[in-house]
């Protein structure tokens, strides 16, 4: 179940939702769940209003039965205060009139999900009546003091900045704020937790650290702080933050890709959506705090380089594509602007100018200055820049680019419009082949090998006859044409790869001793290939990766090895000078190296085979396992029985 909000109008005092911002929302989510459908809409109050029915018809022209969910966070009762509706047309006094009519539900929830589900109830069931204003009377009490600089609350997580001119002074001051906040605490029966409680020095240096203490209990001083999601350290570069928010969203999207490529090829849409509704918002998570930093190189460049990692498997570019190049290529915003434009934009509609500014540029009011003073400093740094020339020549002007919202290019287009692809030239100058020429003798540029190489003239002939006596210039500007040079790209790119994969394969085993030898192979395997499909081909690339990644193991294996022989050797010589750590290092490295004696290496080969049975028999007990967990917990859910969590207390067939 997922939710989102909704855009609306007040015209005269009525209500009225903005249907295309729901559709854009709507096509969204079907992109990335689609398997949900609309169930209705929620808003907090008690009982259904006048209000409340016009926006439930507006509602049922999307969905002919909506449900309503209303959640009342002033109710006064041990259950949770979640109200649901439905719509019934009645005759009322000889008119048809909609009328809401509650329904009774079932909740059905895993252990974790209880847990929230008890505590919103019992914070429901208050009859002190505390919300979350109940902590306004004691922050504004420690706030008068004139010790406290500044006090920031949010739910039961509160920061206090005190601000001294010594440390005897920050002590002072320090248990002055905390002993009248443990006092108003124990007023209202709440009690503070030193354990979870720490403190950071934002300016200055000491010494000695200050004892600060809550009710005796002294508090610990770290070098940064998590509050509300942002990192907070001592030098308040935010370099923390950025590391930690960075390697949570390459883990997400790494798990997103492995799913999704390996599934299907995802569309450049597809792409722009995860970026934008994903990585953008994970990063930019609290963006307006810190964002002035990213005006930094090293910052900026740490984001630009979570972005490439990303792309580069999103889209299928070569890795040494440039960084500038591929965001120009794909009609993506860098990652560094990105989130600045984010913050920029929050403190525009706080009306802090300065801020504003801080991220942009001088003389900077609106939203369209915004996008603009960022786009020319993206613009500054693409007309400067010394790589990813050739895409420069192709997209001279970034606003352009982002103006070709049908411009959305395949795997191979992108290794065309950057130059950097499985073409030979380009594998030559990478030093991956040994030759740079085409089958027909010219030298394999992806100008060549993508338009003008005769071998591959009849393949590409039809989708080539509508760009005659056009430059690639011209033609990605035109929205008719620009799809053929992309299937010709495309198709070029998925041949070019084969066939390199294809000869590095005849290499490794030995069957490309020369140029007439590889060539008449290469046939040959075009032949078996075509007539037994796609499935060996699969089978080896992946044979291919295999030995290449045992070779590159077994390869630093030995290295390694060598170099401990060397130093073991000079020790015996007197050549170095006798290190037990390392001589017991070394010596338990040998123990665990793998040793050609048939009785022991059959032995660890057994072992390790019933490991690896061991651990996917468990897996395959386990998956099964939350199968029929989950499977039960539908059927009791269907037939209005009380889901039993995972404990599976008892089955209601």
């Amino acid at each position: 179940m997922n939710s989102f909000e909704l855009m609306f109008a007040r015209i005269e005092g009525d209500i009225f939702i903005d249907r295309d911002y729901y559709a854009t929302k709507e096509e969204q989510f079907k992109q990335v769940f689609s398997d949900m459908e609309f169930l209705g809409w929620y808003t907090t109050g008690d009982q259904p209003n006048d209000e409340d029915l016009n926006i439930h018809r507006q509602i049922c022209q999307i969905n002919e039965s909506p449900i309503l969910l209303k959640l009342n966070p002033q109710a006064k009762h041990s259950d949770l205060p979640v109200t649901m509706y439905e719509s019934v047309i009645d005759l009322v006094e000889g008119e048809a009139t909609m009328l809401f009519v509650e329904l009774h539900y079932t909740l059905a929830t895993e252990e974790a999900e209880r847990i929230g589900v008890d505590h919103v109830a019992r914070m429901s069931s208050n009859e002190a009546g505390e919300s979350s204003l109940g902590l306004e009377p004691g922050l504004m009490e420690i706030e008068a003091l004139q010790e406290a600089a500044g006090v920031v609350a949010f739910a039961d997580d509160l920061l206090i900045m005190v601000e001294a001119g010594s440390r005897m002074e920050l002590e002072t001051r320090s248990g002055v704020v905390l002993a009248r906040l443990s006092s108003w605490c124990k007023r209202v029966k709440m009690s503070l937790a030193p354990a979870k409680t720490a403190y950071v020095l934002f300016r200055g240096t000491l010494k000695r650290d200050p004892l600060i203490r809550i009710d005796g209990q002294t508090i610990r001083r770290r070098g940064n702080v998590r509050y509300l999601g942002v990192i907070l350290d001592e030098k308040r570069n935010f370099i923390a933050h950025v590391v930690g928010a960075c390697g949570r969203a390459l883990r997400l999207m790494n798990k997103i890709i492995n799913i999704g490529m390996g599934r299907f090829r995802l569309s450049m849409r597809c792409i722009r959506l995860y970026h934008q509704v994903l990585l953008t918002s994970i990063v930019g998570y609290g963006a307006s705090t810190w964002a002035f930093r990213l005006r930094q190189v090293v910052q900026s460049a740490r984001l630009r380089s979570l972005q490439r990692n990303i792309l580069l498997r999103l889209s299928g570019a070569f890795k040494t594509v440039a960084t500038d190049s591929l965001s120009v290529a794909l009609g993506i915003w860098p990652l560094d602007l990105e989130v600045r434009r984010r913050a920029a934009l929050y403190w525009l509609r706080k009306g802090n100018l300065a801020r504003v500014e801080d991220l942009t540029r001088g003389g900077v009011d609106t939203k369209r200055g915004i996008r603009e003073a960022l786009l020319d400093e993206w613009q500054g740094k693409w007309d400067r820049g010394e790589k990813g020339r050739r895409t420069y020549r192709i997209f001279p002007s970034i606003r352009e680019r982002l103006n070709m919202k049908y411009l959305e290019p395949s795997t191979g287009m992108v290794h065309y419009l950057t130059g950097h692809g499985p073409y030979r030239a380009t594998l030559f100058r990478l030093g991956l082949t040994d030759n740079d020429k085409c089958d027909c003798g010219e030298e394999a540029t992806p100008e060549h090998v993508v338009l003008e190489c005769d071998v591959t003239r009849e393949a590409r002939l039809e989708l080539q006859t509508p760009l005659q006596a056009c430059t690639v210039y011209h033609i990605v500007r035109d929205e008719e044409r620009w799809g053929f040079l992309d299937k010709i790209a495309d198709n070029v790119s998925r041949r070019e790869k084969d066939r390199y994969v294809r000869d590095l394969r005849l290499y490794r085993y030995g069957q490309g001793n020369n140029d007439q030898t590889e060539t008449s192979s290469d046939e040959e395997g075009m032949t078996s290939e075509d007539e037994t499909g796609d499935e060996d081909v699969f089978f080896d690339r992946n044979l291919a990766e295999h030995l290449t990644a045992q070779h590159s193991a077994i390869k630093m294996l030995h290295s390694r090895v060598r170099l401990v022989l060397q130093y073991v050797r000079a020790v015996q010589a007197g050549e170095l000078p006798r290190s037990h750590e390392i001589l017991r290092e070394a010596y338990s490295l040998s123990h665990r190296l793998p040793v050609m004696v048939t009785d022991r290496f059959r032995q660890d080969f057994y072992n390790q085979c019933n490991d690896v049975g061991l651990m996917t028999y468990l897996g395959t007990i386990t998956k099964g396992c939350n199968d029929i967990n989950q499977f039960v917990n539908k059927f009791n859910i269907l037939y209005d029985r009380q889901g039993m969590g995972r404990r599976m207390r008892g089955l209601f067939f």
